[in-house]
Protein backbone atom coordinates (compact mmCIF):
# COMPACT_ATOMS: atom_id res chain seq x y z
CA UNK A 1 0.00 0.00 0.00
CA UNK A 2 1.71 3.66 -1.52
CA UNK A 3 1.61 6.09 1.71
CA UNK A 4 0.21 9.14 -0.15
CA UNK A 5 0.26 11.41 3.54
CA UNK A 6 4.05 12.65 2.93
CA UNK A 7 2.89 13.52 -0.54
CA UNK A 8 -0.28 15.41 0.36
CA UNK A 9 1.73 17.58 2.89
CA UNK A 10 4.41 18.35 0.87
CA UNK A 11 1.77 19.45 -2.09
CA UNK A 12 -0.24 21.52 0.59
CA UNK A 13 2.84 23.15 2.12
CA UNK A 14 3.44 24.31 -1.91
CA UNK A 15 0.03 26.07 -2.15
CA UNK A 16 0.49 27.80 1.49
CA UNK A 17 2.04 30.72 0.58
CA UNK A 18 5.56 31.06 3.15
CA UNK A 19 4.83 34.27 5.07
CA UNK A 20 1.77 32.15 6.42
CA UNK A 21 4.09 29.18 7.40
CA UNK A 22 6.12 31.41 9.25
CA UNK A 23 6.09 34.68 12.00
CA UNK A 24 7.76 36.76 9.48
CA UNK A 25 5.62 39.20 7.20
CA UNK A 26 6.20 39.56 3.68
CA UNK A 27 7.73 42.62 4.29
CA UNK A 28 10.08 40.64 6.29
CA UNK A 29 10.41 37.43 4.09
CA UNK A 30 11.46 39.93 0.97
CA UNK A 31 13.58 42.62 3.03
CA UNK A 32 15.49 39.19 4.66
CA UNK A 33 16.27 37.85 0.82
CA UNK A 34 19.95 37.73 0.14
CA UNK A 35 19.61 39.53 -3.18
CA UNK A 36 17.14 42.64 -1.50
CA UNK A 37 20.33 44.92 -0.50
CA UNK A 38 21.79 44.39 -4.22
CA UNK A 39 18.95 45.13 -6.42
CA UNK A 40 16.40 47.88 -7.43
CA UNK A 41 14.63 45.48 -10.20
CA UNK A 42 10.98 46.28 -10.24
CA UNK A 43 10.41 43.41 -11.58
CA UNK A 44 12.72 40.72 -9.03
CA UNK A 45 10.56 42.73 -6.37
CA UNK A 46 7.16 41.61 -8.15
CA UNK A 47 9.10 38.08 -8.32
CA UNK A 48 9.82 37.86 -5.02
CA UNK A 49 6.29 39.05 -3.66
CA UNK A 50 4.53 36.42 -5.82
CA UNK A 51 6.49 33.53 -4.30
CA UNK A 52 5.82 34.62 -0.95
CA UNK A 53 2.41 34.97 -1.42
CA UNK A 54 2.05 38.40 -2.15
CA UNK A 55 -0.31 38.35 -4.25
CA UNK A 56 -2.80 35.92 -2.27
CA UNK A 57 -6.65 36.72 -1.44
CA UNK A 58 -4.87 36.41 1.86
CA UNK A 59 -1.91 38.92 1.79
CA UNK A 60 -3.82 41.99 4.04
CA UNK A 61 -4.43 39.85 6.54
CA UNK A 62 -1.12 38.48 6.61
CA UNK A 63 0.23 42.15 7.13
CA UNK A 64 -2.46 42.72 9.14
CA UNK A 65 -2.04 39.35 11.57
CA UNK A 66 2.27 39.93 11.50
CA UNK A 67 2.93 43.39 11.57
CA UNK A 68 1.01 44.26 14.89
CA UNK A 69 3.88 46.04 16.35
CA UNK A 70 3.88 48.84 13.29
CA UNK A 71 0.12 49.24 13.73
CA UNK A 72 -0.99 52.76 14.94
CA UNK A 73 -4.35 54.36 15.03
CA UNK A 74 -2.77 57.83 14.35
CA UNK A 75 -1.22 59.68 11.41
CA UNK A 76 2.32 61.01 11.35
CA UNK A 77 3.48 63.17 8.58
CA UNK A 78 6.28 62.02 6.17
CA UNK A 79 5.89 57.89 7.20
CA UNK A 80 3.95 55.66 4.54
CA UNK A 81 0.87 53.77 5.82
CA UNK A 82 -1.31 50.62 4.41
CA UNK A 83 -4.84 51.07 5.86
CA UNK A 84 -8.51 50.33 4.81
CA UNK A 85 -10.36 53.02 3.94
CA UNK A 86 -14.21 53.34 2.82
CA UNK A 87 -14.10 57.30 0.87
CA UNK A 88 -16.91 59.63 2.29
CA UNK A 89 -18.05 60.40 -1.41
CA UNK A 90 -17.48 56.96 -2.99
CA UNK A 91 -20.79 57.51 -4.75
CA UNK A 92 -19.38 60.46 -6.64
CA UNK A 93 -15.86 59.02 -7.30
CA UNK A 94 -15.35 57.10 -11.15
CA UNK A 95 -13.24 54.85 -8.92
CA UNK A 96 -11.22 54.32 -5.50
CA UNK A 97 -8.90 51.93 -3.37
CA UNK A 98 -10.58 50.29 -0.72
CA UNK A 99 -6.96 49.48 0.80
CA UNK A 100 -3.93 52.72 0.12
CA UNK A 101 -0.25 52.63 0.58
CA UNK A 102 0.16 56.00 0.91
CA UNK A 103 3.25 58.21 2.00
CA UNK A 104 1.49 61.08 4.00
CA UNK A 105 2.24 64.59 3.77
CA UNK A 106 0.01 66.55 4.87
CA UNK A 107 -1.83 67.07 8.26
CA UNK A 108 -5.56 68.79 8.07
CA UNK A 109 -8.33 69.72 10.80
CA UNK A 110 -10.28 66.51 9.48
CA UNK A 111 -7.43 64.07 8.08
CA UNK A 112 -4.21 63.45 5.66
CA UNK A 113 -2.96 64.28 2.63
CA UNK A 114 -1.05 61.67 0.96
CA UNK A 115 0.91 59.81 -2.20
CA UNK A 116 -1.46 56.47 -3.01
CA UNK A 117 1.10 54.37 -5.22
CA UNK A 118 -1.89 52.36 -6.05
CA UNK A 119 -2.74 54.37 -8.66
CA UNK A 120 0.32 54.46 -10.38
CA UNK A 121 1.75 51.39 -12.74
CA UNK A 122 4.15 49.02 -10.99
CA UNK A 123 6.77 50.41 -13.09
CA UNK A 124 6.24 54.27 -12.03
CA UNK A 125 5.77 53.62 -8.63
CA UNK A 126 9.93 51.91 -8.70
CA UNK A 127 10.60 55.16 -11.28
CA UNK A 128 9.07 57.29 -8.04
CA UNK A 129 10.71 55.45 -5.49
CA UNK A 130 14.00 55.62 -6.84
CA UNK A 131 13.40 59.34 -7.14
CA UNK A 132 12.89 59.31 -3.34
CA UNK A 133 15.64 57.07 -2.56
CA UNK A 134 18.36 59.11 -4.11
CA UNK A 135 17.49 61.90 -1.93
CA UNK A 136 17.62 59.79 1.34
CA UNK A 137 20.68 58.45 -0.03
CA UNK A 138 22.00 61.72 0.20
CA UNK A 139 20.69 63.00 3.46
CA UNK A 140 20.67 59.58 5.01
CA UNK A 141 21.69 60.84 8.88
CA UNK A 142 18.81 63.80 8.70
CA UNK A 143 15.32 61.69 8.42
CA UNK A 144 13.23 64.87 8.40
CA UNK A 145 15.26 66.78 5.82
CA UNK A 146 14.65 63.57 3.38
CA UNK A 147 11.19 63.93 4.32
CA UNK A 148 11.28 67.53 3.62
CA UNK A 149 13.11 67.30 0.39
CA UNK A 150 11.17 64.52 -1.37
CA UNK A 151 8.12 66.58 -0.52
CA UNK A 152 9.92 69.52 -2.20
CA UNK A 153 10.55 67.18 -4.63
CA UNK A 154 7.40 65.59 -5.66
CA UNK A 155 5.12 68.02 -5.68
CA UNK A 156 6.83 69.85 -8.36
CA UNK A 157 4.31 68.27 -10.66
CA UNK A 158 5.91 69.97 -13.49
CA UNK A 159 9.44 68.04 -13.11
CA UNK A 160 7.40 64.88 -11.12
CA UNK A 161 3.96 64.41 -13.29
CA UNK A 162 3.35 61.15 -12.08
CA UNK A 163 2.61 62.43 -8.50
CA UNK A 164 -0.99 64.09 -9.78
CA UNK A 165 -3.20 61.05 -10.09
CA UNK A 166 -1.96 59.57 -6.84
CA UNK A 167 -2.42 62.60 -4.36
CA UNK A 168 -6.01 61.77 -2.75
CA UNK A 169 -6.97 62.97 0.66
CA UNK A 170 -8.06 60.61 3.78
CA UNK A 171 -10.89 61.33 6.57
CA UNK A 172 -9.66 59.89 10.02
CA UNK A 173 -13.72 59.10 10.61
CA UNK A 174 -13.48 56.90 7.56
CA UNK A 175 -10.40 55.17 8.18
CA UNK A 176 -11.76 51.62 8.84
CA UNK A 177 -8.76 49.92 10.46
CA UNK A 178 -5.75 49.76 12.24
CA UNK A 179 -2.65 51.90 10.63
CA UNK A 180 0.23 49.68 9.30
CA UNK A 181 2.90 52.13 9.53
CA UNK A 182 6.01 50.74 6.92
CA UNK A 183 9.95 51.56 7.90
CA UNK A 184 11.67 53.53 5.70
CA UNK A 185 13.73 50.35 4.83
CA UNK A 186 10.78 48.66 3.45
CA UNK A 187 9.02 51.78 1.63
CA UNK A 188 9.59 49.96 -1.73
CA UNK A 189 8.47 46.27 -0.97
CA UNK A 190 5.43 47.73 0.56
CA UNK A 191 4.57 50.35 -2.72
CA UNK A 192 4.90 46.37 -5.11
CA UNK A 193 2.54 44.55 -2.89
CA UNK A 194 -0.60 44.04 -5.08
CA UNK A 195 -2.54 44.45 -2.29
CA UNK A 196 -4.64 47.48 -4.01
CA UNK A 197 -8.37 46.43 -4.07
CA UNK A 198 -9.82 49.15 -6.56
CA UNK A 199 -13.85 49.35 -6.24
CA UNK A 200 -15.92 50.46 -9.89
CA UNK A 201 -12.72 49.91 -11.93
CA UNK A 202 -9.70 47.51 -11.96
CA UNK A 203 -6.15 48.31 -10.92
CA UNK A 204 -5.27 47.84 -14.90
CA UNK A 205 -7.81 50.32 -15.69
CA UNK A 206 -6.77 52.79 -12.81
CA UNK A 207 -3.29 52.32 -13.95
CA UNK A 208 -3.82 53.74 -17.76
CA UNK A 209 -6.26 56.73 -16.63
CA UNK A 210 -3.24 57.72 -14.27
CA UNK A 211 -0.94 57.22 -17.36
CA UNK A 212 -3.28 59.33 -19.37
CA UNK A 213 -3.50 62.03 -16.74
CA UNK A 214 0.45 61.96 -16.42
CA UNK A 215 0.12 62.76 -20.30
CA UNK A 216 -1.56 65.79 -19.99
CA UNK A 217 0.69 67.11 -17.16
CA UNK A 218 3.85 66.80 -19.73
CA UNK A 219 2.09 68.15 -23.01
CA UNK A 220 0.72 71.48 -20.82
CA UNK A 221 -2.67 69.93 -21.03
Amino acid sequence: MVDITSNVKTIAAKLVPKSAQTKQSILDLVRNDPRYSQTRSVDWFKKKINEYGGNSPEAKYDLQQKTKQHQFTRFLPGAMYIFKYDPKTKADLPYYDNWPCSLMFSLTDTGMVGINFHYLSYDMRGRLFDQMNAIAIKYHNNQQQVLRLNWKLLSNVSKFPMVRPAVKQYLYSHVRSKLIRIPVEEWKIAMMLPIESFSKKSQAYVARDSGQQIRKVISGG
